[in-house]
């Protein structure tokens, strides 16, 4: 019994692009910071607007994250046992990773599909 695989130059040439894409992944990271963004101010408290002010997203080449600048942000976060728990951070943190798993699965899939298209064109001629 004989074995033939195919297509396996083709499909190394695209795992190994796959580590070259993932270190441009800025523009997604900055998305999904906005979003964590969004998400968490769109569901804060604004009796004053200053916890809502103070929310912000960051991100860099590597990483996004999801920041509130006061003090008693966990006290709105999580609740006291006078006052009832008001999830923002968490909207915002799932906004987050929906947008995350959604752009960073589109962008390296797409540059693991456009590397092994042009190695299957190199494969061929």
């Amino acid at each position: 019994m004989a074995v033939t695989v195919t297509g396996v130059p083709e499909a190394q040439a695209a795992i190994d692009g796959l580590v070259d894409d993932a270190k441009h992944m800025g523009d997604v990271f900055r998305m999904v910071a906005q979003a964590g963004e969004d998400g968490a101010r769109a569901r804060s408290p604004t009796a004053t607007g200053r916890l809502s002010g103070s929310i912000a997203g960051a991100s860099d080449d590597r990483q996004a994250t999801l920041a509130v600048g006061v003090a008693y942000w966990p006290y709105q976060e999580f609740g006291t046992r006078h006052l009832k728990a008001r999830r923002y951070m968490a909207a915002g943190i799932r906004a987050m990773r929906k947008v995350a798993g959604k752009e960073i699965r589109k962008k390296l899939g797409d540059g693991y599909r456009r590397r092994a298209k042009t190695a299957r064109a190199r494969a061929k001629g």
